[in-house]
């Protein structure tokens, strides 16, 4: 199935191999990387591809700094 990303996301180089691994049919991952690098933009359009191939109930929960 192909997914248009929402508000013209374009995943950077190191993003990519991720987000590949999930639209693989990966289910579980730890990835590392430095701050200010896109996790929770990337995790977050990632959900929106995977929420049209399972329907459910999804959470996303942004950090705060208190």
């Amino acid at each position: 199935m192909n997914v248009d990303l929402p508000n013209c996301f374009t995943p950077r180089a190191y993003q990519l191999p991720i987000m590949a691994y999930f639209d693989g049919g990966g289910r579980r991952a730890v990835w590392v990387v430095h701050r200010r690098g896109g996790k929770d933009l990337t995790m977050l359009h990632q959900t929106c591809k995977m929420m049209h191939e399972r329907r459910g109930v999804y959470w996303h929960i942004f950090p705060t700094l208190e």
